[in-house]
């Protein structure tokens, strides 16, 4: 049981902006030592996301090759997308893989929950864990260049190589590597 008194209080809040999706505020933050925050911002996402680590029978594990907009930069990604309103977190992962990759998974096992902007916004992130198998359907080539499947030294040598750019694989990954010890 946390210590509510312990915890900032919203005093008040100004909306900069709402929508489906999220919102902007500005809130006025009483902390817990008595001081309060003003104008402190907050990104409140209404939704959380999966990121997948799909992992072949030798151990290799599959990346995607993504353009991005917000960073103007193609980099290698684990398979991600948002939970939609309608299902679990391990059928968004099943979703998202088929949908990106063409490819049916299995034995879907949640390994981790994380905020990765804590200090500015509420989303969380869901990292999954699944088996490959046949890839029945089409890369989706309007969010994925091309895919690829990579070796744990491979895999070590992008990460050290600083060419994985996402929060989201970067942190999966590094997860994902750290149980294989």
């Amino acid at each position: 049981m946390s210590d509510d008194s312990k915890l900032p209080k919203r005093i008040d809040r100004k909306t900069l902006f709402e929508s489906k999706a999220l919102n902007f505020y500005a809130d006025n933050v009483l902390m817990p030592n008595g001081n309060s925050i003003d104008g402190f911002y907050f990104l409140d996402i209404n939704f959380s996301a999966v990121a997948v680590i799909m992992e072949r029978v030798n151990g290799d594990v599959l990346l995607e090759r993504v353009a991005r907009y917000p960073t103007q930069a193609v980099s290698w990604e684990l398979p991600i997308g948002i939970i939609e309103a309608d299902e679990t977190m391990l059928q968004a992962a099943e979703r998202e893989v088929y949908e990106e990759t063409g490819y049916v998974t299995s034995d879907h096992e949640h390994i981790y929950a994380y905020h990765p902007m804590a200090g500015l916004s509420n989303m969380e992130v869901q990292v999954i864990y699944c088996k490959s198998h046949e890839q029945t359907g089409q890369i989706n080539k309007d969010e994925v260049e091309r895919i690829a499947w990579f070796s744990k030294a491979a895999l070590l040598k992008l990460i050290s190589n600083n060419d994985i750019k996402d929060g989201f694989s970067l942190t999966g990954l590094l997860l994902y590597l750290q149980r294989l010890r």
